[in-house]
């Protein structure tokens, strides 16, 4: 863990010029919430990565807590886009995809989407992402993004039950060398942020869609629309990421956020609807 601690610090070093903006450090509340702290502070170069080795308060979707223990990979870039984006959706979406691209690199794993934002491997989390959009202090046509990614590569097992909704690439069989998924991942989202800038982010969704394991299987929508749980069956995605669902008495929607459970993936078994 030492060795692998010390690989990591000098991960800038060893990108040459691309480490200029690549900052690791050994332990930070939040790498989202100190790169917001830098950003008040001044200006930042687009690409701006930020690494810390232990989280104290990592933070996912919905406010929800993200354990990040010594022995994950957590990492926030800075995506300052020249035009505006209207939600966070296809850049999270599009940072799911280049998770899956960086972990086929490091270490070979295949891995697959849950809707929206969750890398799984064997239907159990891998990964978390929370994109995150900043005021623009100017009023400019800018958007500012910071991207935060959680991978879990060989931190100690999950217990209870996160034990059935969580991994580690180490757990599946894939030991990985932080260095090494560092590298590859902040090359993927460089050319995201080349894409997403000329405005070609349109690549990412047949990818997305391919590798969706939601789509075809039983859902559970935990609050739907605010209210009661509600099953349903996810049938297929929009261009902007919504999903599809059928519901048992056929009645048809386009869900844009919220959590919601599959059907066969991390510990939900349930009966399947009725219906398509």
């Amino acid at each position: 863990m030492r060795e692998e601690a010390e690989a990591l610090l000098s991960l800038p070093k060893r990108l040459g010029a691309r480490g200029e903006t690549v900052l690791v450090l050994p332990q930070i509340d939040s790498t989202n919430t100190e790169l917001r702290r830098r950003l008040q502070g001044g200006a930042l170069p687009r690409g701006q990565v930020l690494i810390a080795m232990e989280q104290s308060g990592g933070r996912g979707r919905h406010g929800n807590g993200f354990l990040s223990g010594r022995g994950g990979l957590y990492l926030s870039y800075y995506l300052p886009l020249s035009r505006p984006a209207q939600d966070c959706t296809a850049v999270t979406c599009a940072a799911g995809v280049c998770v899956l691209h960086a972990v086929a690199r490091a270490c070979g794993a295949h891995a697959g989407i849950k809707w929206v934002n969750d890398p799984v491997i064997d239907g159990k989390k891998i990964c978390g992402i929370l994109t995150e959009r900043l005021p623009d202090p100017v009023q400019a046509p800018l958007s500012r993004l910071i991207i935060g990614i959680g991978i879990n590569v060989s931190s100690a097992p999950f217990s209870g039950e996160l034990a059935l909704r969580a991994t580690t690439l180490e757990q599946q069989g894939y030991p990985c060398a932080l260095t090494t998924l560092a590298e590859a991942l902040i090359r993927e989202l460089d050319e995201m942020a080349r894409r997403f800038e000329a405005g070609k982010e349109a690549v990412y969704f047949p990818e997305y869609r391919q590798h969706c394991v939601t789509l075809g299987k039983e859902i559970r929508i935990l609050s739907y629309r605010g209210g009661a749980e509600k099953t349903a069956r996810a049938v297929g995605l929009t261009e902007d990421y919504g999903l599809r669902v059928v519901f048992p008495d056929g009645a048809e929607d386009v869900l844009r956020s919220g959590e919601v459970r599959v059907r066969g993936l991390g510990g939900y078994v349930g009966e399947a609807p009725q219906g398509r």
